[in-house]
């Protein structure tokens, strides 16, 4: 196996064993765990989904290749979309509904961490951004 096919094989398994996590947590019936916490429902979601939108991002330019504006575009176009699925998915599990403030709150986690994110790229020496300057110069 090349030594791409290892790095695309550890991105999917990274991918996959994320959104495993995030399809036990919703799985789980009735209960609050925002409230065990002491957390805001939006906060779970939009960190949650920041981190998986991060995970996409980096799979698709690191491991396939594929270019920074339109890796990060679809990464956050998955994220959402996986959402939308995981809100479906609540509509099945007892105690659980769905709703279009947790799926806004992921699109906004997916968004602003892929903008800040980018923003840290092109401001960063040797992160492969074009504005970044070495320190001291």
């Amino acid at each position: 196996m090349a030594k791409g096919r290892w790095v695309r094989a550890a991105y999917a398994a990274a991918l996959a064993g994320y959104m495993a996590g995030l399809y036990w947590a919703s799985s789980l019936p009735g209960g609050d765990a925002r409230l065990a916490l002491g957390v805001p429902d939006y906060a779970l979601h939009g960190t949650a989904y920041a981190l998986l939108a991060l995970l996409w991002r980096a799979a698709l330019a690191r491991g396939w290749g594929v270019p920074a504006l339109p890796a990060a575009a679809l990464a956050w176009a998955l994220s959402t979309a996986y959402g939308a699925l995981d809100e479906v998915h609540q509509s099945f599990v007892p105690g659980r509904d769905p709703s279009f403030w947790d799926l806004a709150a992921d699109a906004a986690g997916a968004g602003i961490a892929l903008a800040a994110h980018g923003w840290w790229r092109r401001r960063t020496p040797g992160c492969g951004g074009r504005r970044g300057t070495p320190r001291g110069s």
